[in-house]
């Protein structure tokens, strides 16, 4: 945003929820959630409403019903407010029904603009870079508004809407994703982006002359407040980690190229391991990832690391892993595991983040597991057992997940294959994976990535700039009925499978997750070996060996 743009301009806040309220998106996702109540509606397996209540939902709404349609997805003034109701939680998706959700009810100025914001991110986000999010540089929609602040008087619909064409055709300083991918079919990207900015109630409409809301101003500060500082060349280490915090591995090291590009390998190296030194566990996580990344021209730079102060450990193990030095000593280990669960308590913002450090700290209840962290030495030990003795306290170790049924098809194929699992919805894709290959038979021994709206996720190890599956939530990246993602398996071969979630549903009891429920079809041989055919049995026992691996 340019310097000054919101200086002379504080938002109301009332103004700007009244006109939350009133947003005809908002408006609509309100009266449908009041139309489900807390009884609710079935829903379809892609999670929208049955085409049997689409009437009706139609009477509430002001919508028209074609004469034939395939789903409630397929109409417009349907699926919109639907999408805004469930994104922003005024309508809660459980197993095979929807719900009128509890922040029906919430009525504060602060809590309605939080509602509608949960709402609206998601629409400008789907403009930006999938690779590169919240890079600094605006999505098209949020520019648009931009421009619209900068009219010193309200200027003519059509002036406006040209104003957004040029920009997007000049292609300056504004993210430009594959427009056929934003655009409603025909429509023309800057109609998309006007009838968007309407909707939500960011833009006014006066005798055909338009100007920028309350609620589009307030919108824009929190774009502001999201939008990360630009690394640049000249910045120190710590200045770097702290612009790069809570970014995926390969972001922040595309964040950092200026930074890194600009110094040769070693210099790099040696000043982000010296600020890791002073740093707190989570920038210091940061910085031996980027270090790592240097290659052998930062050796010299992790030799000497190796007799630093708290980073002393992760190098040390890392010579060993990387260049054969010394086997790390025990108590090197349990500091670093430390260090690592004291860098998750900050990047998981506290407890959120001790139902997985405790499984990953040794020992079999809670007193065991203090000891191998106040064993460690580390500066973070007595912070990380006072949320380990709270975590005890509750007696309940982790809540329970909600459960995905996912339909996993291998695509290309005749006769269809496929195989039907369901699994902890708080699993990474890493785990996914493996779950997979367990389903459908494979032996793992090649490449595979998932791609999921446009991004690719992969095993780092595999060196491919792409995002680390360890660190994606499948019920982050699936996050309802009916999305699907891709699964690549073989990049010689090109299996290529599409996972689809069927059903949302709760835990059944002392019921064991991941458990297969269904398949069909030969899956063809691997690298010239014989074809396997469904068992049902055969793919349960392989899935039991995981949940020991």
């Amino acid at each position: 945003m340019e310097p000054g743009l919101l200086s002379d301009f504080v938002t109301d806040v009332r103004v700007a929820a009244s006109e939350a309220r009133a947003c005809p998106t908002f408006d609509e996702a309100r009266r449908l959630a009041t139309w489900l109540g807390p009884s609710g509606r079935p829903i379809t397996p892609k999670g929208v409403l049955r085409p049997s209540d689409v009437p009706e939902i139609a009477q509430v709404l002001g919508g028209t019903v074609p004469p034939k349609f395939r789903s409630a997805a397929d109409l417009p003034w349907l699926h919109e407010p639907w999408t805004t109701a469930v994104d922003s939680g005024l309508v809660v998706v459980r197993g095979s029904a929807a719900f009128a959700g509890e922040a029906l009810a919430e009525s504060a100025d602060e809590a309605v603009l939080g509602l509608w914001w949960r709402a609206f991110r998601p629409r400008i986000e789907a403009w930006d870079d999938a690779d590169d999010p919240w890079s600094g540089k605006p999505t098209a929609p949020v520019a648009a508004l931009r421009l619209l602040v900068a009219e010193p008087d309200p200027v003519s619909g059509r002036r406006f809407t040209s104003r957004i064409r040029d920009l997007l055709m000049s292609h300056r300083d504004v993210v430009l994703p594959p427009f056929w991918r934003l655009a409603n079919g025909d429509d023309e990207p800057a109609d998309v982006i006007v009838t968007l900015l309407s909707r939500f109630g960011t833009m006014t409409s006066t005798r055909g002359k338009v100007e920028v809301s309350a609620l589009g101003r307030w919108a824009l500060e929190q774009v502001t407040s999201l939008t990360p500082r630009i690394v640049t060349s000249t910045m120190t280490a710590a200045e770097v980690l702290a612009t790069v915090e809570r970014l995926d591995e390969d972001l922040a090291w595309r964040r950092a190229g200026p930074w890194l590009g600009a110094r040769p390998p070693v210099t790099a190296a040696r000043q982000l391991l010296v600020a890791a030194a002073s740093a707190s566990p989570m920038h210091r996580m940061i910085a031996l990832s980027l270090a790592a990344g240097l290659g052998d021209g930062a050796l010299p730079a992790w030799r000497a690391a190796a007799t630093f102060p708290q980073v002393g450990p992760a190098a040390r193990a890392f010579l060993f892993h990387e260049f054969g030095g010394p086997e790390p000593t025990a108590q090197d280990a349990g500091w670093q595991l430390v260090d690592e669960c004291a860098a998750l308590l900050d990047e998981e913002e506290g407890p959120d983040a001790v139902p997985g450090i405790w499984d990953d700290l040794p020992g079999t209840d809670v007193d065991e597991k203090i000891r191998s962290v106040e064993a460690s030495g580390h500066p973070e030990a007595g912070r990380l057992v006072d949320e380990l003795r709270r975590y005890a306290l509750t007696g309940d170790r982790r809540p329970t997940p909600p459960v995905y049924q996912l339909k996993v098809s291998l695509r290309h194929v005749q006769p269809p294959v496929w195989r039907r699992v369901e699994v902890d919805g708080d699993i990474r894709l890493g785990d996914l994976q493996l779950v997979i290959q367990a389903v459908m038979g494979w032996d793992g021994d090649h490449l595979h990535q998932f791609t999921v709206n446009g991004r690719d996720f992969s095993d780092p190890a595999y060196g491919l700039e792409v995002a680390d599956e360890w660190r994606a939530d499948l019920a982050d990246v699936l996050p309802r009925p009916g999305v699907t993602a891709d699964y690549l398996y073989d990049f010689g071969d090109s299996w290529r499978h599409t996972i689809k979630v069927e059903k949302i549903h709760d835990a059944e009891p002392d019921m064991v997750y991941p458990r297969c429920v269904g398949g069909k079809g030969t899956r063809p041989g691997e690298d010239g070996g014989e074809p396997e055919p469904f068992d049902l049995d055969r793919v349960n026992r392989r899935l039991n060996q995981l949940r020991h691996y």
